[in-house]
């Protein structure tokens, strides 16, 4: 567990944990790979809620975790901003809790389902696999919470799931 009264900043080169749980009361700050390789991964900006902090990666990043992926940054915050593409892997789930705005490309791959409780945009191509270890077995459903906006400004998405769960629209660029 990292607790910051400022921002924490993951740079330079990857890093592994048996788990990680990140607290910073501003930025959380990603330009290095990060791996969890026994529990999950929980980023969290703006933790006392001034409406300051976000997540912020750059340079690429992939996020591995051996359980879930959290990122919650708190509402009004800049929220989750990814200057470059970003990939994530997690054997759990994905939970993405803030709007998420990336300038290129998105892809998130979970075992065991996707949850998208802010608008999700990139400026080229997103994809979510719910179900990336691809066995059917009921968790691989991409939910989102109702009136999220899912959009491509010139790019693809693709949705790969048993179940796209919420009242959501989708904009997509070159198509779905």
């Amino acid at each position: 567990v990292l607790n910051s009264e400022l921002d924490t900043l993951f740079r330079n080169n990857g890093s592994t944990f048996n788990a990680l749980t990140v607290s910073s009361k501003a930025t959380v700050d990603v330009s290095a790979s990060l791996t969890t390789d026994a529990g999950d991964m929980i980023l969290n900006a703006d933790t006392d809620s001034n409406g300051t902090g976000r997540i912020f990666f750059v340079f690429d990043p992939t996020l591995t975790s051996a359980g879930d992926i959290t990122l919650n940054s708190s509402s009004g915050a800049p929220g989750i901003d990814v200057n470059s593409s970003v990939t994530m892997f997690a054997a759990g789930t994905i939970n993405v809790n803030d709007d998420f705005n990336a300038t290129i490309n998105a892809t998130l791959n979970a075992d065991d389902g996707i949850n998208v409780n802010g608008d999700f945009i990139a400026n080229q191509n997103i994809i979510l696999n719910g179900d990336a270890n691809g066995t059917a077995d009921g968790n691989d459903t991409i939910s989102f919470a109702d009136g999220v906006t899912l959009q491509s400004n010139s790019g693809n998405i693709s949705l790969n799931t048993s179940q796209a769960l919420g009242a959501f629209a989708v904009n997509a660029g070159n198509g779905i």
